[in-house]
């Protein structure tokens, strides 16, 4: 059966495509149905690999490469129209041959979708690897003839699991990147930074080929000459900042945002872009046609986030405290030891309108009060959990228990009170950890959070997907740990403390997940500050947010940034 979760139109708009009738207007139907599915992309991106590996057939039997090259870059030749010496290529490729080949790949992709989707995932793509490159072995990477990965934003790939940054990268393989964003640091300086979707070859240590996809190239001095290839043009650095989007059908664009570039395609004669131009390129056509400029087509660096956290494990490798954690902030890396956070308090809970479930977390053997459970402290196995929530955020006053108060007009959720204010500042301002399991939402997950009391142009916000999540190389696997469950639904923060509990067994292997969060998206002005936040799960499934730690970081300091490339 087909994923019903994929618009039906997307098979029809392959199948035009395979026939080569796909119209402007198809094209940007078949663009928007990609930025907004996220299978529908997974399906492109299959696509593209049966589409890319019929070439190689087709060449293999046509053109066989030289010893010792990459057949992806066979495929680029072919395309242009050229040897990989730039000479005319003799043999002529069938293009009845060629549709034929297509159409077989449209019938594999209408036929065998619904069992695709059913495939295995890879079997340690969240497994217990929990050991991160120490910096004297990155340095090594990076002083290196390797490609590596520099960083990764929420990455996730297509049958094999997600480097963790300061990984070597392998040339002569195709990745696909279903989400996220990467940057890939090359010998001699130069860095790309893909978005995802993306289907690329890492052929040489200043050659890539982008078959599918957005990357954006900055070749400082020392790094002039790097080389992408795409099935309709040959793009080489002659010391700048550029652009390159591939679509699906091989057509290319290229935006030159400082510098120059060279690009070539097939015969037609080698030319030069400067900064502000942009071209597009179809394939088999020797050709260029001139495109409006867009310098937003680059992207400078990847996304502030929470990059990366480490803390006290045992023999495992498995983690129960945080002792330090590097979060982007204005696009620059910042490390905290777990004594500069801000710290916060729960000072406010109420599950109304959720089922009775696990409330709290603790240690094995542990010996404190449950009132210590929801004070701050670097544990990760420590908390209150599973607050309530609503489907939208809550946008009215926040209703707590008082005299004359009714708890049937209590509002959902857990209050959140800082040791200090916290003060907006570039890039994100506070951090949430959230312990997690195979069986839960593998974003995370999702969470209302807004400020306790909202004066003008102050909102809510919703997470959705967080920074690292279940799938990511940086969620780390937790501690066993114990859990007190309720059998009745728990109202206001003293029930919890006095309610009758019970031990819930924990049968399952949970690991953490955490997010920065940005004051800014909740209508916070840049300086402004607050101390209270309202926390609400987000009533949209059976499973409810376990924050274990959440803390604020302090104003950024010059000397904990590094400064910019």
């Amino acid at each position: 059966m087909v994923d019903e979760n994929i618009p039906q139109k997307t098979f029809g708009l392959i199948e035009k495509l395979c026939n080569e009738s796909l119209t402007s207007e198809d094209h940007a139907e078949l663009e928007a149905i990609l930025a907004q599915n996220a299978k529908a992309r997974r399906l492109y991106l299959r696509y593209i690999e049966l589409h890319t590996n019929l070439k190689r057939i087709h060449l293999r039997t046509a053109v066989p490469a030289p010893s010792g090259v990459s057949l992806m870059h066979a495929v680029m030749s072919e395309l242009r129209g050229t040897t990989l010496s730039n000479e005319r290529n003799p043999a002529s490729h069938s293009r009845t041959q060629w549709r034929r080949l297509l159409g077989v790949v449209c019938s594999l992709i209408v036929v065998s979708a619904g069992l695709w989707w059913n495939q295995p995932k890879p079997e340690n793509i969240i497994g217990n690897r929990t050991e991160p490159p120490d910096s004297q072995s990155v340095a090594v990477l990076q002083d290196s003839q390797e490609i590596f990965l520099h960083q990764e934003a929420g990455a996730i790939f297509y049958r094999e699991e997600t480097p963790r940054a300061g990984s070597r990268l392998k040339t002569h393989h195709q990745y696909s990147l279903l989400e996220g964003q990467i940057e890939i640091a090359f010998p001699r300086g130069a860095r790309v930074i893909l978005d995802s979707p993306a289907f690329f070859e890492l052929l040489s240590e200043d050659q890539v080929a982008l078959s599918y996809g957005n990357c954006s190239v900055h070749a400082p001095a020392g790094a002039e000459g790097f080389e992408v290839f795409t099935p309709a043009t040959q793009v080489i650095d002659r010391g700048t900042r550029f652009s390159v989007k591939v679509d699906e059908s091989g057509l290319s664009e290229v935006h030159v945002i400082e510098g120059l570039v060279e690009t070539f395609q097939g015969e037609f004669d080698r030319t030069e872009l400067s900064e502000g131009e942009a071209k597009r390129y179809r394939v088999d056509e020797q050709s260029a046609e001139d495109v409006p400029f867009a310098s937003k087509s680059y992207r400078r660096q990847l996304p502030d986030r929470l990059m990366s956290f480490d803390g006290e494990t045992n023999n495992r490798g498995e983690i129960s405290t945080l002792s330090r954690l590097t979060v982007s902030r204005g696009g620059q890396p910042c490390e905290y030891e777990f004594e500069e956070l801000i710290g916060c308090d729960v000072v406010s809970f109420c599950e109304r309108g959720s089922p009775p479930t696990a409330n709290f977390v603790f240690p094995k053997n542990y010996e404190g009060t449950l009132e210590e459970l929801s004070l701050h402290d670097n544990s990760f196995l420590t908390g209150i959990l599973n607050p309530g929530g609503t489907k939208k955020p809550h946008i009215g006053p926040i209703v707590l228990p008082g005299p004359g108060v009714s708890k049937a007009d209590l509002t959902p959720g857990m209050t959140l009170r800082f040791h200090e204010p916290l003060v907006n500042q570039a890039g994100p301002d506070l951090v949430i950890f959230d312990e997690q399991t195979a069986v839960h939402p593998l974003s995370g997950d999702a969470f209302h959070l807004r400020p306790f009391e909202m004066t003008s142009g102050m909102k809510p916000m919703t997470v959705r997907k967080y920074d690292i999540g279940m799938l990511s190389p940086e969620s780390r696997p937790m501690v066993v740990f114990d859990l007190l469950r309720s059998d009745e639904t728990i109202m206001t923060l003293d029930d919890l403390f006095r309610i009758k509990l019970r031990n819930s067994t924990v049968s399952l292997d949970y690991r953490v997940v955490g997010t920065a969060v940005d004051l800014s998206d909740m209508g916070i002005p840049l300086n402004g500050q607050i101390q209270e936040l309202f926390l609400q799960d987000v009533h949209d499934d059976e499973f409810r947010i376990d924050p274990v730690l959440i803390a604020g970081f302090p104003p950024i300091k010059e000397p904990n940034r590094k400064k910019p490339r």
